[in-house]
């Protein structure tokens, strides 16, 4: 004798009180996929899996730098800030460290970009913005495209973007 099974949809009940989709020889599903219209304890209302538990919205809380939170919305929000600081550096770029670094060291990132730097004689000089913190290139340098003649140096005109 052949085993007969039933194709006829199963009518039994989930615990969320949807009717189980598959059909009536296997066995229920263990989480209900159906889409509904969810109330979160955030507030938030959105459509989701019947199974879901938590919100998955952006967070819309800010940290005490002021920057959004970057979590979802049902998730603790970090500890340390990790967003650009963004400040501009005195080479003129915008600084490339997190905010929390910054703001917690009261140090920006040194900037690894490069700035050319005009001479009185009209030749530039590139260098690396990290030095422009050395006051030494607000002094006179020795030019070697004038044959060593030194020459004072005007910072802060050409940029490399």
């Amino acid at each position: 004798m052949k085993d007969i099974q039933c194709n006829k949809p199963c009518d039994k009940l989930l615990p969320c009180d949807h009717t189980c989709i598959n059909l009536c020889r296997e066995p229920c599903a263990v989480r209900c996929y159906r889409k509904v219209s969810k109330s979160y304890p955030c507030k938030h209302v959105q459509k989701d899996y019947c199974f879901s538990n938590s919100c998955e919205l952006a967070c819309e809380k800010k940290l005490n730098c002021g920057h959004p939170c970057f979590k979802l919305c049902g998730e603790p929000c970090q500890e340390q800030c990790t967003a650009f600081c963004g400040e501009i550096l005195i080479c003129g770029h915008k600084c490339k460290g997190t905010c929390h670094s910054c703001k917690s060291t009261g140090v920006h990132k040194v900037c690894d970009s490069r700035i050319h730097l005009k001479r009185s004689c009209g030749h530039l000089q590139t260098i690396l913005c990290a030095d422009l913190t050395d006051q030494r290139y607000m002094m006179s340098h020795n030019c070697p495209e004038c044959a060593g003649k030194s020459h004072y140096i005007f910072l802060k005109l050409y940029y490399d973007g």
